[in-house]
């Protein structure tokens, strides 16, 4: 018996919550057809977020350059080339 599958093109989670008088928000998307999971961080008071990032990998070939508009960028490649990837971090600051 052959069962049909369907596949999920597009997804987004939202998660919000308060930590005394502040609200908090992570929205996860993810698209299948575009190939990206991301991450969106926020807050409804001024400077409510801090954080460092840190882009490192275990594998030899692996850079992290910053690109001429602001991204983080961590470009992997698995031994002989096999399995490729890259990983951008953007923090839009408002």
């Amino acid at each position: 018996m052959i069962i049909p599958m369907k596949v999920l093109m597009d997804a987004v989670c939202r998660i919000s919550y308060m930590v005394g008088d502040t609200s908090f928000a992570r929205d996860y998307i993810a698209s299948y057809p575009d190939n990206v999971i991301a991450v969106n961080l926020g807050s409804d008071r001024k400077k409510a977020l801090t954080f460092d990032i840190i882009l490192t990998s275990v594998h030899e070939g692996s850079s992290v350059i910053i690109t001429n508009d602001g991204i983080l960028e961590l470009r992997v490649r698995v031994k002989d080339g096999a399995l490729h990837g890259t990983a951008m971090v953007k923090v839009n600051a408002t």
